[in-house]
């Protein structure tokens, strides 16, 4: 039997409920969650399957009072969805399975997403566990979504996650999905000061990290975005809108 991607587990978390912002918990939430100008809310049981909460989409030009968690997914653009949808859906299982404490995790991906007049969006989505349930495993996520104008939309999704200390988040990837079209946080750093002339054993002082790490990491990079030598990859980064 084929594995379950985390595309598939996630969009099968999802209902097609919209949220009631008519509510007593909808009205509290909107004074204790207060948003930044180009920021989107929602908030999802993944017990009951509903969309408790939803704010902020206009950015998108989408309705809060009709949209559902599977609208907002859609809110990325296609080349970029199986790779959002790899990494949330294999992080909310591991959550939904494992004891967790909601302080400690934390999921960063920034992607391209699309207006719904077609305009491409640089987007940071922020995902955070909202509450637990009695077994001390998750039970609703807050998903935060910024518009960041000023930079263009990016063309490699870059994603970064904070926790699960005890589990190797890379191990549970499937690899022919998000190794031709992601970027960790440590890798783009790496980039960057590559690009400012650093040497190896100048970014791993700035690092703290082996200089054969980062060699390790540059090889990776080559290999991943088909790159001969590190001038290249160089290139290839800022054509991408990494860099």
């Amino acid at each position: 039997m084929e594995k379950e991607s985390g595309t598939e587990y996630f969009l099968n978390q999802l209902s097609t409920i919209k949220a009631d912002l008519s509510t007593i918990d909808a009205k509290t939430l909107q004074k204790r969650l207060v948003l930044f100008p180009n920021q989107a809310i929602s908030i999802y049981d993944y017990t009951d399957y509903s969309l408790k909460y939803a704010a902020g989409f206009e950015i998108f030009g989408m309705d809060n009072n009709d949209i559902t968690m599977v609208d907002i997914f859609n809110t990325a653009i296609p080349e970029h969805r199986e790779v959002c949808g790899e990494l949330s859906g294999k992080l909310i299982k591991l959550a939904k399975e494992n004891v967790i404490n909601p302080e400690l995790h934390l999921l960063n991906i920034t992607y391209t997403g699309q207006h719904k007049n077609g305009d491409e969006m640089h987007i940071l989505l922020q995902g955070k566990i909202f509450e637990v349930a009695n077994n001390d495993k998750m039970k609703s996520a807050c998903t935060i979504m910024t518009y960041l104008p000023h930079l263009k939309p990016p063309k490699i999704v870059s994603w970064s996650v904070q926790g699960f200390s005890s589990n190797n988040i890379d191990d549970l990837l499937d690899k022919n999905i998000v190794n031709n079209y992601h970027i960790r946080v440590r890798e783009q750093e790496i980039l960057v000061l590559i690009s400012d002339g650093y040497t190896m054993i100048e970014i791993g002082n700035d690092l703290n990290i082996s200089s054969r790490t980062v060699e390790k990491h540059l090889e990776n990079l080559r290999s991943r975005f088909d790159c001969q030598n590190t001038i290249q990859l160089v290139s290839f980064a800022k054509d991408m809108g990494i860099l």
